[in-house]
């Protein structure tokens, strides 16, 4: 799967990691729909390309792949013309200067690190599709996920 990305083309791993990340159902990180989301990726940097094809390669999350994909959420809710480096700047401004209400304020870190770890489980799920022989599956109780009690 190739897409055109203004100068350089997508590949099929990075946009795994675009699409689980962003317009899946569970991405509860959309501000303004998807096309915040795509004006920001076509404008991020290649740590924010890279940590998004990590998700379906890599067998971990790292902190940095988190604080990577934190400023990507950054970017796409921040106020235009101003840069917030982390999440919790980020909602203390919008909270601050009355541009959000509170259900459109940005979830938080712990959110975050979840969702991610929700992402990072389908997109190694995704990643593998075209492989005969998979690599064993990640345990989704260890990856964000919980198990209710049956009732």
């Amino acid at each position: 799967m190739v897409l055109a990305r203004s100068s350089r083309d997508i590949n099929q791993k990075e946009a795994i990691g675009y699409y689980e990340f962003t317009v899946t159902p569970r991405a509860l990180f959309a501000p303004d729909g998807k096309a915040t989301w795509l004006q920001v990726y076509i404008k991020a940097d290649t740590d924010v390309i890279s940590s998004l094809q990590m998700l379906s390669t890599e067998e971990e999350v790292t902190e940095t792949m988190l604080a990577t994909l934190a400023s990507f959420v950054c970017a796409a809710y921040s106020p235009k013309g101003i840069y917030i480096k982390t999440i919790s700047e980020l909602g203390w401004h919008l909270f601050c200067k009355h541009m959000a209400e509170s259900d459109k304020l940005p979830p938080t870190l712990g959110a975050l690190r979840q969702h991610v770890l929700r992402v990072h489980i389908q997109a190694r799920v995704w990643g593998q599709a075209s492989f005969a022989l998979q690599d064993s599956q990640m345990d989704p109780l260890q990856n964000g996920y919980r198990m209710l009690p049956r009732s």
